[in-house]
Protein backbone atom coordinates (compact mmCIF):
# COMPACT_ATOMS: atom_id res chain seq x y z
CA UNK A 1 0.00 0.00 0.00
CA UNK A 2 1.05 3.61 -0.47
CA UNK A 3 2.99 5.51 2.16
CA UNK A 4 0.90 8.30 3.74
CA UNK A 5 2.43 11.47 5.22
CA UNK A 6 0.48 13.67 7.60
CA UNK A 7 0.82 16.26 10.32
CA UNK A 8 0.31 14.59 13.68
CA UNK A 9 0.33 14.95 17.46
CA UNK A 10 1.57 11.95 19.44
CA UNK A 11 -0.98 11.02 22.11
CA UNK A 12 0.60 7.98 23.75
CA UNK A 13 3.54 5.62 23.25
CA UNK A 14 4.28 2.36 25.01
CA UNK A 15 6.63 -0.60 24.67
CA UNK A 16 5.46 -3.33 22.35
CA UNK A 17 7.04 -6.76 21.93
CA UNK A 18 10.81 -6.82 22.45
CA UNK A 19 12.05 -3.97 20.27
CA UNK A 20 9.01 -2.04 19.06
CA UNK A 21 6.72 0.73 20.26
CA UNK A 22 2.95 1.03 20.01
CA UNK A 23 2.05 4.65 19.24
CA UNK A 24 -1.33 6.38 19.32
CA UNK A 25 -1.43 9.59 17.28
CA UNK A 26 -3.93 12.14 16.02
CA UNK A 27 -4.02 13.46 12.46
CA UNK A 28 -6.27 16.22 11.06
CA UNK A 29 -7.44 14.06 8.16
CA UNK A 30 -7.50 10.43 9.28
CA UNK A 31 -8.42 10.89 12.95
CA UNK A 32 -6.89 8.93 15.80
CA UNK A 33 -4.72 6.03 14.68
CA UNK A 34 -2.50 3.42 16.32
CA UNK A 35 0.61 1.95 14.80
CA UNK A 36 3.80 0.01 15.35
CA UNK A 37 7.27 1.55 15.13
CA UNK A 38 9.55 -1.36 14.34
CA UNK A 39 12.87 -1.50 16.19
CA UNK A 40 12.36 1.84 17.92
CA UNK A 41 13.54 0.49 21.30
CA UNK A 42 17.01 -0.35 20.04
CA UNK A 43 19.78 1.76 21.55
CA UNK A 44 20.90 2.66 18.03
CA UNK A 45 17.40 3.66 16.86
CA UNK A 46 17.20 7.14 15.38
CA UNK A 47 14.27 9.48 15.92
CA UNK A 48 12.83 7.67 18.93
CA UNK A 49 12.34 11.07 20.62
CA UNK A 50 9.86 11.96 17.89
CA UNK A 51 7.33 9.64 19.52
CA UNK A 52 7.24 11.22 22.98
CA UNK A 53 3.69 12.12 24.13
CA UNK A 54 2.27 15.37 22.71
CA UNK A 55 5.19 15.80 20.32
CA UNK A 56 4.21 17.18 16.93
CA UNK A 57 5.64 16.19 13.59
CA UNK A 58 5.16 14.90 10.06
CA UNK A 59 4.45 11.19 10.37
CA UNK A 60 4.92 8.65 7.57
CA UNK A 61 2.90 5.44 7.80
CA UNK A 62 1.38 2.63 5.76
CA UNK A 63 -2.38 2.34 6.39
CA UNK A 64 -4.07 -1.01 6.85
CA UNK A 65 -7.69 -2.13 6.93
CA UNK A 66 -10.04 -0.03 9.12
CA UNK A 67 -9.32 -0.62 12.81
CA UNK A 68 -6.01 -2.39 12.18
CA UNK A 69 -2.64 -1.11 13.37
CA UNK A 70 -0.76 0.95 10.82
CA UNK A 71 2.95 0.55 10.16
CA UNK A 72 4.86 3.70 11.07
CA UNK A 73 8.03 4.33 9.09
CA UNK A 74 9.20 7.51 10.80
CA UNK A 75 8.14 10.87 12.20
CA UNK A 76 9.94 14.09 11.28
CA UNK A 77 9.66 16.30 14.39
CA UNK A 78 8.51 19.87 14.18
CA UNK A 79 9.41 22.48 16.79
CA UNK A 80 8.68 20.48 19.97
CA UNK A 81 6.75 21.73 22.95
CA UNK A 82 9.95 22.00 24.97
CA UNK A 83 8.41 24.24 27.62
CA UNK A 84 5.90 21.53 28.49
CA UNK A 85 8.75 19.30 29.59
CA UNK A 86 10.45 22.07 31.55
CA UNK A 87 7.39 22.98 33.61
CA UNK A 88 6.04 20.01 35.56
CA UNK A 89 2.48 21.35 35.96
CA UNK A 90 2.20 22.15 32.25
CA UNK A 91 3.52 18.67 31.49
CA UNK A 92 0.77 17.09 33.63
CA UNK A 93 -1.96 19.19 32.01
CA UNK A 94 -0.69 18.39 28.52
CA UNK A 95 -0.71 14.68 29.36
CA UNK A 96 -4.28 14.90 30.67
CA UNK A 97 -5.57 16.65 27.55
CA UNK A 98 -3.75 14.23 25.25
CA UNK A 99 -5.35 11.33 27.12
CA UNK A 100 -8.82 12.84 26.78
CA UNK A 101 -8.37 12.93 23.01
CA UNK A 102 -6.87 9.45 22.97
CA UNK A 103 -9.99 8.07 24.67
CA UNK A 104 -12.23 9.38 21.87
CA UNK A 105 -13.14 7.39 18.77
CA UNK A 106 -12.42 10.11 16.22
CA UNK A 107 -13.47 9.43 12.62
CA UNK A 108 -11.88 10.95 9.52
CA UNK A 109 -14.52 13.57 8.81
CA UNK A 110 -14.53 14.95 12.36
CA UNK A 111 -10.79 14.83 13.06
CA UNK A 112 -9.76 18.38 12.15
CA UNK A 113 -11.61 20.15 15.02
CA UNK A 114 -10.09 17.78 17.59
CA UNK A 115 -6.63 18.22 16.11
CA UNK A 116 -6.93 22.01 16.11
CA UNK A 117 -8.28 22.02 19.66
CA UNK A 118 -5.38 19.96 21.00
CA UNK A 119 -2.74 21.84 18.99
CA UNK A 120 -4.08 25.25 20.06
CA UNK A 121 -4.27 24.17 23.70
CA UNK A 122 -0.73 22.80 23.71
CA UNK A 123 0.44 26.10 22.22
CA UNK A 124 -1.46 27.96 24.96
CA UNK A 125 0.12 25.77 27.64
CA UNK A 126 3.56 26.73 26.34
CA UNK A 127 2.65 30.37 26.97
CA UNK A 128 0.54 29.81 30.08
CA UNK A 129 2.65 31.91 32.43
CA UNK A 130 1.50 31.72 36.07
CA UNK A 131 0.33 28.27 37.12
CA UNK A 132 -3.01 29.65 38.30
CA UNK A 133 -4.01 30.13 34.64
CA UNK A 134 -3.85 26.40 33.95
CA UNK A 135 -7.31 25.48 35.34
CA UNK A 136 -9.01 27.90 32.93
CA UNK A 137 -7.14 26.34 30.00
CA UNK A 138 -8.32 22.95 31.21
CA UNK A 139 -11.90 24.17 31.61
CA UNK A 140 -11.92 25.68 28.11
CA UNK A 141 -10.52 22.45 26.65
CA UNK A 142 -13.04 20.20 28.40
CA UNK A 143 -16.00 22.39 27.42
CA UNK A 144 -14.88 22.48 23.80
CA UNK A 145 -14.41 18.70 23.74
CA UNK A 146 -17.92 18.26 25.13
CA UNK A 147 -19.18 20.48 22.31
CA UNK A 148 -17.39 18.29 19.75
CA UNK A 149 -18.75 15.11 21.34
CA UNK A 150 -22.29 16.53 21.25
CA UNK A 151 -22.71 16.47 25.03
CA UNK A 152 -22.46 20.14 25.92
CA UNK A 153 -24.26 20.73 29.25
CA UNK A 154 -27.08 23.23 29.57
CA UNK A 155 -26.04 26.13 31.81
CA UNK A 156 -28.89 28.51 31.03
CA UNK A 157 -32.06 26.58 31.82
CA UNK A 158 -33.12 24.25 34.61
CA UNK A 159 -33.04 20.69 33.30
CA UNK A 160 -35.94 19.73 35.56
CA UNK A 161 -38.54 22.49 35.22
CA UNK A 162 -37.14 24.48 32.27
CA UNK A 163 -36.87 27.79 34.13
CA UNK A 164 -34.33 30.28 32.79
CA UNK A 165 -31.30 30.54 35.08
CA UNK A 166 -29.59 33.53 33.44
CA UNK A 167 -30.55 36.88 31.97
CA UNK A 168 -28.43 38.40 29.21
CA UNK A 169 -25.21 36.69 28.18
CA UNK A 170 -24.49 34.85 24.94
CA UNK A 171 -28.09 34.27 23.84
CA UNK A 172 -28.98 37.91 24.43
CA UNK A 173 -25.97 38.93 22.37
CA UNK A 174 -27.15 36.83 19.42
CA UNK A 175 -30.60 38.36 19.61
CA UNK A 176 -29.18 41.88 19.62
CA UNK A 177 -27.06 41.45 16.52
CA UNK A 178 -23.98 39.76 17.95
CA UNK A 179 -23.18 42.07 20.87
CA UNK A 180 -22.58 40.03 23.95
CA UNK A 181 -24.74 41.05 26.90
CA UNK A 182 -23.60 40.84 30.51
CA UNK A 183 -25.15 37.79 32.15
CA UNK A 184 -26.91 37.89 35.50
CA UNK A 185 -28.42 35.12 37.61
CA UNK A 186 -32.19 34.78 37.86
CA UNK A 187 -32.22 32.83 41.15
CA UNK A 188 -30.38 33.32 44.41
CA UNK A 189 -29.28 30.33 46.42
CA UNK A 190 -27.53 27.08 45.63
CA UNK A 191 -28.12 25.45 42.25
CA UNK A 192 -27.22 21.87 41.37
CA UNK A 193 -25.46 20.21 38.45
CA UNK A 194 -26.86 16.83 37.45
CA UNK A 195 -24.77 14.75 35.03
CA UNK A 196 -27.68 12.38 34.33
CA UNK A 197 -29.93 15.25 33.27
CA UNK A 198 -27.13 17.02 31.42
CA UNK A 199 -27.04 20.39 33.09
CA UNK A 200 -28.00 22.71 35.92
CA UNK A 201 -31.01 22.60 38.25
CA UNK A 202 -32.59 25.68 39.79
CA UNK A 203 -32.69 26.05 43.61
CA UNK A 204 -36.27 24.77 43.63
CA UNK A 205 -35.44 21.52 41.81
CA UNK A 206 -31.92 20.82 43.08
CA UNK A 207 -32.92 19.50 46.55
CA UNK A 208 -34.94 16.72 44.93
CA UNK A 209 -31.83 15.41 43.10
CA UNK A 210 -29.64 14.21 45.94
CA UNK A 211 -26.69 13.31 43.74
CA UNK A 212 -26.45 16.68 42.02
CA UNK A 213 -23.24 18.66 42.52
CA UNK A 214 -23.61 22.05 44.25
CA UNK A 215 -22.98 25.05 42.04
CA UNK A 216 -23.45 28.70 42.95
CA UNK A 217 -25.23 31.24 40.71
CA UNK A 218 -21.96 33.21 40.62
CA UNK A 219 -20.36 30.22 38.87
CA UNK A 220 -22.99 30.31 36.12
CA UNK A 221 -22.57 34.05 35.70
CA UNK A 222 -18.80 33.80 35.44
CA UNK A 223 -18.94 30.92 32.96
CA UNK A 224 -21.46 32.68 30.72
CA UNK A 225 -19.53 35.96 30.63
CA UNK A 226 -16.18 34.20 30.19
CA UNK A 227 -17.34 31.96 27.34
CA UNK A 228 -18.99 34.89 25.64
CA UNK A 229 -15.77 36.88 25.51
CA UNK A 230 -16.77 39.39 28.14
CA UNK A 231 -14.39 40.84 30.70
CA UNK A 232 -15.21 38.28 33.35
CA UNK A 233 -13.29 38.75 36.58
CA UNK A 234 -11.12 35.86 37.69
CA UNK A 235 -13.28 33.43 39.70
CA UNK A 236 -12.62 32.58 43.31
CA UNK A 237 -11.10 29.19 44.06
CA UNK A 238 -14.44 27.83 45.29
CA UNK A 239 -16.27 28.94 42.12
CA UNK A 240 -13.58 27.50 39.89
CA UNK A 241 -13.61 24.25 41.89
CA UNK A 242 -17.36 23.91 41.43
CA UNK A 243 -17.07 24.40 37.67
CA UNK A 244 -14.12 22.03 37.46
CA UNK A 245 -15.96 19.31 39.40
CA UNK A 246 -19.13 19.65 37.32
CA UNK A 247 -17.51 19.74 33.89
CA UNK A 248 -15.05 16.92 34.58
CA UNK A 249 -17.76 14.70 36.07
CA UNK A 250 -19.98 15.40 33.06
CA UNK A 251 -17.15 14.53 30.67
CA UNK A 252 -16.32 11.28 32.47
CA UNK A 253 -19.99 10.33 32.53
CA UNK A 254 -20.37 10.59 28.76
CA UNK A 255 -16.97 9.15 27.88
CA UNK A 256 -17.69 6.27 30.30
CA UNK A 257 -14.03 6.19 31.35
CA UNK A 258 -12.00 8.10 33.90
CA UNK A 259 -8.63 9.30 32.56
CA UNK A 260 -5.75 7.88 34.58
CA UNK A 261 -3.85 11.17 34.34
CA UNK A 262 -6.66 13.02 36.14
CA UNK A 263 -5.35 11.82 39.51
CA UNK A 264 -1.96 13.37 38.77
CA UNK A 265 -3.21 16.92 38.24
CA UNK A 266 -2.35 19.39 41.01
CA UNK A 267 -5.10 20.85 43.16
CA UNK A 268 -6.18 24.45 42.77
CA UNK A 269 -4.54 25.25 46.10
CA UNK A 270 -1.24 23.76 44.91
CA UNK A 271 -1.38 25.79 41.71
CA UNK A 272 -2.01 29.03 43.58
CA UNK A 273 1.03 28.33 45.75
CA UNK A 274 3.26 27.39 42.80
CA UNK A 275 6.06 29.90 41.99
CA UNK A 276 5.62 32.00 38.87
CA UNK A 277 7.53 30.76 35.82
Amino acid sequence: MNLVSSDCIILRAQDYAERDKLVSFLTPGAGRLKGIVKGSRKLTSRGVGSFEPFSRGLIHYIPRSPGALVTIRKCDPRPPYLYLRQDYNCFLYAGYMAELVDLCAIENEEAAPYFNLLADTLDALCEAGPARRLPLLRLRFELRQLDLLGYAPDWRNCRQCGSALLRGGIDAGEESGGHHGIAAAVFDGAHGFDVNLGGVLCPNCAPARRRSLPIAPEALVFLENWRGGGNAVRPTRSILQQLEDAVTEHLIHHMERKPRSLALLPTLEELEEAPSS
